[in-house]
């Protein structure tokens, strides 16, 4: 009958705070270990939590690697890595995964400077399904998945002086996806 707030940090992680006791908070741990990285410390911009098939899932946009990594939080005192997707092409200076959407294990990753990835955490090696990035100066910011007039779109929010909204084929059987 415990409850548990996940919370992103630019400096530890994620940090899973006991809130069963709304008043009186405690964190109970912090993931991931920054020694796996051999780094001082852990900066996860975003993080989207998951439940399918009876367990619980965080996707962290982890800024120190670059990319996504998918840990099992159903125990959230004892979080489990899973997976990580970091593709070589991406592994350049100021490239790196900035916020991310999920749905079914599919994550729609907003990569900085190289647009939107859509990556099915699914199998044990992550897959890409996809990537969208036909313009210039891709700032991906934030994403959001729905369906409209019958298809799935993503909406792509970028974030910089040349801001603007997109609305991309997300439908995986649509001869426009991505």
């Amino acid at each position: 009958n415990r409850k548990f707030a996940l919370m992103a940090s630019d400096e530890r992680g994620i940090a899973v705070v006991d809130v069963s006791t709304p008043t009186a908070p405690s964190l109970v741990t912090v993931f991931p270990d920054p020694a796996r990285y051999s780094a001082t410390q852990v900066n996860v911009h975003t993080l989207a939590v998951e439940t399918r098939g009876g367990q619980t899932y965080a996707h962290l946009a982890n800024i120190t690697t670059s990319g996504l990594e998918t840990w099992n939080v159903t125990d959230p005192t004892n979080p489990v890595f899973v997976s990580s997707y970091v593709s070589d092409a991406f592994q350049q200076p100021g490239v790196f995964v900035h916020d991310l959407y999920v749905e079914d294990g599919v994550v729609y990753l907003c990569y900085w400077d190289e647009g939107l990835v859509v990556v099915d955490t699914k199998p044990l090696v992550p897959v890409v399904l996809g990537q969208f990035k036909d313009y210039g100066r891709r700032t991906a910011q934030s994403v959001w998945v729905t369906t409209a007039g019958g298809r799935k779109v993503a909406i792509l929010g970028d974030e910089d002086y040349t801001a603007h909204l997109r609305v991309v084929d997300a439908d995986q059987s649509s001869p426009t996806y991505m």
